[in-house]
């Protein structure tokens, strides 16, 4: 299969909310394992983990690619020692935008293991991952409705240890069937801890990006409300530019009414779609901040119908 053909069936079906939830999908299975023995479940947990990584870096890579020019240069190398070639059909499909130039990257980069994925990190990004991590200020506060409360802080060689284990128990149950049904003994409390730590991994990260890369957008969770807000604002004025442009075209009264009409089912299935999110995030965790995902969520909505409205304008001309 080629790199686009993968990344084509990687991303078929997956909704934009989807992308955004693979930290929190993961905490799903944190809950099922409260007290869980069966040996075929809890052999699933370290697949589940290592999975949820490698679709958690991709997305983020792909992200910081097209976020800024240097780190597309920074990624040369990598892809050099991999031995990828952009092929004419990888170009096709960038111009069609049925990926972006930093899927084409992220899709085409090694997850074998822990190290590799924070050294891809650190080699796209400049950020000194190790020493960074020393200093990130996250933290999981349990949801567990039958034990009590506990709040797990990011500790570096407690985090990168759990991990590593957990990819080569994965490596054993995926490829050794004798060792995984005979020698492999694991307990869902050891699983929990490390779906925690898994979880911690990608807050960190999350909070590196926005402290090193993302740097225009606020820190301050009101400001970063604010700063959403404002694109919001600007995106729909944006929108109704384009309305405008299409109505000018029109004919009858007829052809307007139901411009109308459609424009204001848009924004209804905006404000809902944008709002279940929210509601999905607070079923979680009544603790987690969901506003600004909502919000940027809305906006990768709106980018999408202004994206369709312009190809239709423009097949049309």
């Amino acid at each position: 299969m080629t790199t686009s053909n993968y990344i084509l069936q990687s991303k078929a079906n997956i909704k934009p909310s989807e992308s955004l939830n693979i930290t929190y999908e993961l905490l799903k299975n944190y809950e099922e394992l409260h007290d869980n023995t069966d040996k075929s479940f809890l052999q699933i947990i370290p697949v589940r983990i290592v999975a949820s990584n490698e679709s958690f870096f991709k997305e983020y890579f792909g992200s910081i690619l097209n976020h800024n020019e240097k780190y597309l240069t920074n990624s040369k190398s990598l892809l050099k020692r991999n031995g990828t070639k952009i092929e004419l059909e990888d170009v096709l499909y960038i111009s069609k935008s049925k990926f972006t130039i930093g899927d084409l990257v992220a899709y085409s980069l090694t997850y074998s293991s822990i190290e590799t994925i924070l050294k891809n990190f650190e080699e796209i990004t400049e950020i000194k991952i190790y020493s960074e991590l020393d200093n990130t200020p996250v933290y999981f506060r349990s949801g567990d409705k039958k034990n009590k409360k506990e709040v797990y802080t990011f500790e570096k060689g407690r985090v990168l240890k759990n991990l590593k284990e957990i990819y080569e128990l994965r490596n054993i149950i995926c490829h050794d069937f004798l060792s995984s049904s005979h020698k492999i003994s694991l307990n869902s409390d050891s699983l929990r801890q490390c779906i925690i730590d898994a979880v911690l991994l990608q807050q960190s990260i999350d909070y590196l990006c926005s402290k090193y890369i993302y740097i225009d957008i606020p820190l301050d969770y009101i400001e970063r409300l604010q700063y959403f807000r404002n694109i919001i604002e600007n995106k729909l004025i944006e929108l109704e530019l384009v309305y405008s442009e299409i109505e000018s075209t029109l004919n009858s009264e007829e052809q307007k009414d139901n411009l109308t009409q459609n424009k204001e089912l848009f924004m209804n299935y905006l404000n809902k779609d944008s709002d279940n999110l929210g509601h999905w995030f607070r079923d979680v965790s009544n603790d987690f901040p969901f506003e600004d995902l909502c919000l940027e969520y809305k906006i990768k909505l709106i980018d999408a119908r202004l994206e369709i409205l312009r190809n239709e304008i423009k097949n049309c001309s």
